[in-house]
């Protein structure tokens, strides 16, 4: 029959600004959800926020909390329940999630409380002290090692011997060797959406990208061969990179688009575009299905491969929005965080999106530990010339470290992190200007600050300077809600608050 398990899309934390980003669909539960249900257990499922994405409570030192109330949560709960897991991706939701547990562990002692995430992967052993009823977590990718947990748990198998897991056991701590990453991706059956009130994501307008109808997130690729240092990445997958066949990915969005009327996708992969053949493929035979959909790739991929024509097919294909992080135009600054990247080539990618009609966003980041004045002059120098070749969206962050990266390791190695709450409190306000935390060793936070508007400032002013037209647009734009870049969507949320 199975075992009965509910799986938890948390409470989510965060600071009142209008550049934070909306809540999103949570593919990874969706993905553990139809691992589970495969292996035949009565899988149930609470999304907290898009139950609930207007619940604002404050939860201390100024943060919000956003999604169902903790006693709605357990109220929820069926009284049946043998598992509960829940998900932590982020570690900016940790402070709640682990006070969570603890109330659905003093609640329900009869069930096992599980968890996954890019946070349990990065911190384990904290998160098994911290939080006090929770049994098990899985690390890095969850499919097949959150069935094999599942299985121990039913038969009364000890854990000792189950891979990619850490546990508590009579009070003490197991961390077992990670299990080796999923090579055959295409074998992975879709995301169990079927569980998820998608009708409030849509009716919300939410989604990782700018958008304007009921989205969903999906992957073509698992993985990233790179190892940037701020990046929790390669703690999390580490650095093998696998890619679906186009006719999966493919199949799947005509799935999705059929079954449940989604028009566009949000492309979740760390590094969706690096194969020329396999994306030229792709798009070819997107357009040959003539879906009527749209996709955008909001979370950042590489520009090598990205000339003209695979510009031109990808906008044929129906991609109109890509984003490019380079993160800084410092060569010294991408040698020390190991981003490899060519700002001249990503220069060529940026003109040749442009002129195939794509809305080019991109990601910087300021604040590095060891970036200079210099450093970041340069990077404001490369964001204008990106606007002249045609980049359309640039919202600089500040850097924050990430449990599982390199940069926390250096900086808690070094005393510049000192592990508590309150370096929580500082990840949560890393999306606030004024409150986030400054780790540069050459650089003031008041300067921080001080490029931070500078950088945004110069872009978009050089952006109408260079095609006024789009003063005209972004008037538009804001006068009828449908944002075409995050930087609108950020004003209209400013003025429309």
């Amino acid at each position: 029959m199975g075992l009965n398990i509910l799986l938890i899309n948390p409470p989510i934390l965060g600071i009142h600004s209008p550049f934070k980003l909306s809540p999103t669909p949570p593919l990874g539960l969706a993905l553990i959800a139809t691992a589970l249900e495969e292996s035949g257990h009565n899988v149930t499922v609470l999304d907290t926020v898009a139950e609930s994405p207007n619940e604002v409570v404050f939860f201390k030192n100024n943060i919000e909390k956003i999604g169902l109330l903790d006693e709605e949560i357990l109220s929820r709960v069926p009284p049946i329940t043998d598992i509960i897991g829940l998900s932590c991706m982020f570690s900016d939701n940790w402070l709640h999630t682990k006070l969570l547990i603890n109330k659905l562990g003093e609640t329900f002692d009869k069930a096992k409380i599980i968890c996954g995430g890019e946070h349990f992967t990065a911190l384990p052993k904290e998160c098994l002290e911290e939080a006090k009823y929770l049994t098990a977590g899985v690390l890095g990718e969850g499919d097949e090692i959150v069935k094999n947990l599942v299985y121990h748990f039913e038969n009364n198998i000890e854990l000792e011997n189950c891979d990619g897991i850490a546990f508590k056991k009579k009070n003490k701590i197991f961390i077992n060797k990670r299990r080796s990453r999923i090579k055959n991706i295409d074998d992975s059956k879709p995301p169990a959406w079927h569980l998820f009130p998608l009708n409030k994501y849509d009716i919300h307008n939410f989604s990782y990208g700018v958008n304007h109808s009921l989205t969903l997130p999906i992957l073509a690729t698992r993985g990233c061969p790179y190892e940037c240092t701020f990046c929790s990445s390669p703690n999390m997958w580490g650095r093998e990179y696998y890619m679906r066949t186009p006719d999966f990915v493919i199949n799947e969005m005509e799935f999705l688009n059929k079954k449940y009327k989604v028009n566009h996708f949000d492309f979740y992969d760390l590094t969706a575009i690096l194969k020329r053949d396999w994306i030229i493929e792709f798009c070819k035979k997107l357009i040959s299905k003539n879906l009527n959909i749209t996709w955008q790739i909001p979370a950042g991929t590489r520009a090598e491969v990205i000339n003209f024509e695979v510009a031109e097919l990808l906008f044929k294909s129906g991609c109109k929005k890509i984003t490019y992080a380079p993160e800084s135009g410092s060569s010294k600054v991408l040698k020390e965080i190991k981003k490899r990247v060519k700002l001249k080539a990503m220069l060529q990618s940026i003109k040749d999106s442009n002129k195939a009609g794509i809305n080019v966003k991109l990601n910087m980041i300021i604040g590095f530990p060891k970036e200079t004045h210099l450093d970041i002059f340069k990077t404001w120098f490369f964001l204008i010339k990106c606007s002249w070749y045609g980049a359309y969206d640039a919202l600089p962050g500040t850097f924050s470290a990430y449990p599982g990266t390199f940069l926390y390791n250096y900086l808690l190695s070094t005393e510049k992190i000192k592990y508590s709450d309150n370096y929580y409190y500082d990840v949560i306000k890393s999306s606030s200007i004024t409150g986030s935390p400054n780790y540069s060793e050459k650089i003031s936070k008041p300067f921080i600050k001080f490029y931070f508007w500078f950088l945004i400032f110069s872009f978009y002013f050089s952006n109408y300077i260079f095609r006024p037209i789009r003063i005209l647009k972004t008037l538009v734009n804001l006068i009828s809600r449908k944002y075409n870049s995050r930087a609108e969507q950020a004003l209209g949320r400013f003025l429309f608050r």
